[in-house]
């Protein structure tokens, strides 16, 4: 009986903090506006209605509620439940509405404005009181034993008895003839509820034995009491005895099935097993094929390199003392031996891979400093081949990850070098690095897309692109160098590091491939208030392509610059014109060399003439500037910015121009007295 009780106790617990959490997420509305009470009772409606409250109302440090939703209420009990609410505890009640309608009332504390231009004490809400019966199941006439929800004076809370006005008066009209034996009970009982003291008897009233269990219940005034007849157990065992021979023969034929089941089960299962080992034997064999073709192209193409540097080797020694053939064969030697070398670091990464003993050494790296080191690597190697090579960045946010830069750049440039192999003379390579929507607040999603029109690749290649030992064979493709194990090495690591990569190619028009990575948003804060010591509040952008200026605008979001930008040079002179006439002048002038009408180079010139001395101008360009920096510096530009453009190298070009600037007006203070 006190296990039973105390699980009923419990669940009424829960019932009753569920509503009272429910009722305590109505309670955060907020006001929004001073004096605007009705769009604040709307929202607590709208918050009540939608948790399944019937009745909302507002009550004083009196007493008095204000009805806000559903029929006037007034309670059984009100004294105990308005001075719990007092000491700012939540409570539970009884009550009526208008209707004369059984309530459940539970009282959470919030101060809100009341009509009468009060403050409310708490906020109270409400439901049929059927609400407590219904989910405690104390209700039903074929249960082993029943409940009773009662107040101290015996008056029921909840009951499946119907007809008696209280507890106590039911026992005196049940068991007439007893009242000595009623008189003893209720006054124990009560002493009990006075006390908040679990209490339990076995009482004999008319002829009948019954066990009683009582105990309080939380947050409010009531008690529960449980009450099983002996009788009816004792019905209950026999049945269970009757029962109970049924129940081993079906428990017999349940055992011997699922036996039966467990049996058939195995049986498939050592098929299935006997399947996959078949299919790992035929991949084995696969794998072992794969592995001395792979063997028998590498000795082929490691023994290229391995003559041509002994052939060198006896050359040299031949023509020791020709200064130009010596230079000319050392540097055929450096050629062979680079290649050699990367052959065998393939090799051996894809080992280290394939045994699991590769592993991640991550730490703080910015996004930028790998994407331009890249850069720089890269673009040489294009430059030589004659390639038009664009770097992309598109709303980037988060600068500073934690990566394993070693291995990202390993992949990127992997992509990169073999989008600079497999495109012919003269082509067409992008690399982009976007920034798209987080997953979770600390991971940054960054996608990588290098695409290039190229030689592409057939749909049959593409499938096993990223398999060991594997090269697209055709005749252009075998006359190029490569072990066939660099995208089975991106794959693998890209793997380690819980992202993906997918491949989109056709056979002569080209390759692309997508990575997707999520990198965690390094602790270490930039500095976000460089701008506004440095008095920055104001940049023009001036780019014939309006993506690139609406993806620095994107980039300087959260600094506290406003970005302008135009899209043509005259436009830009007269907006620098008027800003410097409405005494609200820009700041920088980020400006693109490859302009129609008018290119960056007059741009420049006019805007010196408008602008003030000290506005920075910097040249946004994806071309080499040298051979136009002096003519645009003399046009008045103040430094050259590569595309695409990044925060950070903004950041660390302004610096320095105001560390040029510093050391300037340092100068010219020491300068004063020269001569003198």
């Amino acid at each position: 009986m006190t296990g039973i009780n105390e699980q009923i106790s419990s669940h009424f617990q829960t019932l009753m903090n569920l509503k009272l959490e429910q009722a305590e997420t109505v309670t955060r509305v907020v006001l929004s506006e001073p004096g605007n009470k009705e769009d604040l009772y709307h929202e607590l409606i709208y918050r009540v209605t939608a948790r399944n409250f019937d009745y909302l109302a507002l009550c004083s440090e009196e007493g008095d509620l204000q009805m806000l939703y559903g029929n006037q209420i007034q309670l059984a009990d009100p004294e105990p439940f308005y001075h719990s609410l007092r000491d700012g505890e939540n409570k539970v009640a009884v009550g009526r509405d208008e209707f004369d309608k059984e309530l459940v009332l539970f009282g959470i504390s919030a101060e809100y404005p009341m009509q009468n231009e009060e403050q409310s004490m708490a906020l109270v809400v409400g439901l049929p009181v059927t609400y407590i019966s219904e989910m405690l199941a104390t209700e039903g006439e074929d249960t082993l034993m029943y409940s009773h929800i009662i107040r101290k004076d015996g008056s029921f809370v909840t009951s499946n008895m119907q007809g008696y006005a209280d507890y106590f008066s039911s026992l005196y009209e049940r068991y007439k003839g007893e009242k000595d034996k009623i008189d003893n009970y209720i006054k124990e009982l009560s002493t009990a509820m006075e006390q908040k003291e679990d209490y339990t008897v076995v009482m004999d009233f008319g002829g009948g034995r019954q066990q009683m269990y009582c105990t309080s219940l939380p947050y409010s005034e009531w008690h529960l009491v449980t009450i099983l007849p002996f009788g009816q157990l004792n019905e209950t065992v026999e049945d269970l005895n009757w029962n109970r021979t049924v129940s081993t023969v079906l428990v017999f034929v349940l055992i011997v099935a699922v036996l039966l089941c467990i049996f058939y089960y195995y049986y498939k299962m050592s098929c299935q097993q006997l399947k996959e080992v078949e299919m790992a034997r035929q991949e084995a064999l696969q794998a072992t094929k794969a592995k001395s073709e792979f063997l028998s192209n590498m000795s082929h193409d490691i023994r290229t390199p391995m003559n041509a540097i002994v052939g060198f080797a006896a050359l040299l020694d031949r023509d020791a003392g020709n200064p130009d053939k010596v230079r000319e064969y050392t540097r055929k030697i450096t050629s062979s031996s680079q290649h050699l070398l990367g052959l065998i670091n393939d090799i051996l990464d894809i080992s280290k891979i394939e045994a699991g003993k590769t592993v991640l050494n991550l730490s703080d790296e910015n996004m930028v400093e790998l994407i331009e080191n890249m850069d720089s690597i890269i673009r040489p190697q294009m430059k030589a081949r004659g390639h038009v090579f664009e770097v992309k960045s598109k709303d980037l946010k988060h600068e500073q990850v934690v990566m394993d830069k070693l291995r990202l750049n390993q992949i990127l440039l992997n992509l990169l070098s073999n989008a600079v192999k497999y495109t012919p003379d003269g082509g067409h390579v992008t690399f982009l690095v976007q920034e798209l929507e987080q997953y979770t607040r600390k991971l940054a999603h960054f996608r990588f897309v290098v695409e290039d029109n190229g030689y592409g690749m057939s749909p049959e290649y593409v499938k096993k692109i990223f398999q060991v030992f594997t090269r697209e064979e055709d005749s252009v493709t075998n006359k190029i160098q490569g072990t066939g194990l660099g995208m089975a090495i991106t794959k693998n690591l890209l793997d380690l590091m819980g992202g993906k990569i997918t491949v989109e190619s056709e056979k002569g028009k080209g390759s692309k491939f997508t990575v997707d990575l999520e990198l965690q948003i390094s602790d270490r804060a930039v500095n976000q208030d460089f701008w506004q010591k440095k008095g920055i509040t104001r940049l023009l952008v001036v780019d014939d392509e309006e993506v690139i200026c609406q993806n620095i605008q994107t980039a300087m979001e959260g600094t506290g610059v406003a970005v302008d930008y135009a899209l043509e040079g005259q436009t830009a002179v007269e907006l620098v014109r008027q800003s410097g006439q409405s005494g609200n002048p820009y700041h920088v002038v980020l400006l693109d060399w490859k302009m129609p009408h008018m290119d960056g180079l007059e741009t420049a010139r006019h805007l010196r003439q408008e602008a003030a001395k000290n506005m920075p101008i910097l040249m946004l360009t994806s071309y080499d500037w040298p051979e136009i920096e002096e003519e645009a510096r003399a046009a008045g530009v103040d430094a050259f910015l590569s595309k695409p453009f990044f925060l950070t190298s903004f950041r660390q070009k302004m610096e320095v121009l105001f560390v040029q600037e510093s050391e300037q007006e340092a100068n010219k203070e020491q300068s004063v007295l020269e001569g003198m």
